[in-house]
Order: structure tokens, then C-alpha cells, then sequence
């Protein structure tokens, strides 16, 4: 199913869309849930990491440069300055970083 990823990056003005055609099922756990905003499982925690380095647009800042999901979802990023269409049955993932 695909996923609609909206990251937000408190403190920075900027608010992210992303969407995912084939997300993985553990995206759905990272609802409501920001990095370094308190207490999360483990799990979770590194579920977040792996978004923020699929969101990474440049390479040296990836916190595991090996994980096949480093910088993937880079190309699924919408273009927000315009109106966006989206059709079919969507998923809603919400999350991000707060500083």
C-alpha cells in the first residue's frame, strides 16, 4: 500500500511529503514518534533512524551508510510548492526530529 510520509523538522520551518509506494511494515510503528522527543522502545528508535537516513539527501551525513535504505527515499519527496495530487488508498505516517 502506499504510504504517505509526512516528516516534520520542528524548530526548522519545515514540513516534508514524501510518498512511498512499497513502504515496509514497521514504517506504521514510527507514527506520532520524533527523534529526541523522549521515550520510545529501542526498536523504534532505530526504525527512526533508518527514516531519517532514507530522507538523507547527502551521503556523509547517513548514520549507517550500509543500510540499503540509506538515501532511498529521497526521489519520493513532493514538490509542495504546488498542488498535489494523490489518488488510491493511502496510508498516513506521521513523524520527524525535534532538535
Amino acid at each position: 500500500m502506499k504510504t504517505l510520509l509526512i516528516w516534520d523538522q520542528f524548530g526548522e520551518d519545515d514540513l516534508r511529503l514524501y510518498v512511498i509506494e512499497d513502504a515496509p511494515e514497521w514504517l506504521v510503528k514510527c507514527h506520532q514518534q520524533y527523534i529526541n522527543a523522549g521515550a520510545m522502545t529501542k526498536e523504534v528508535d532505530g526504525f527512526l533512524s533508518r527514516i531519517n537516513d532514507a530522507l538523507c539527501e547527502t551521503p556523509e551525513y547517513y548514520n549507517n551508510p550500509d543500510d540499503a535504505l540509506a538515501g532511498a527515499w529521497v526521489q519520493f519527496k513532493l514538490n509542495t510548492s504546488e498542488i498535489v495530487d494523490l489518488t488510491g488508498p493511502f496510508q498516513v505516517v506521521i513523524s520527524g526530529f525535534v532538535p
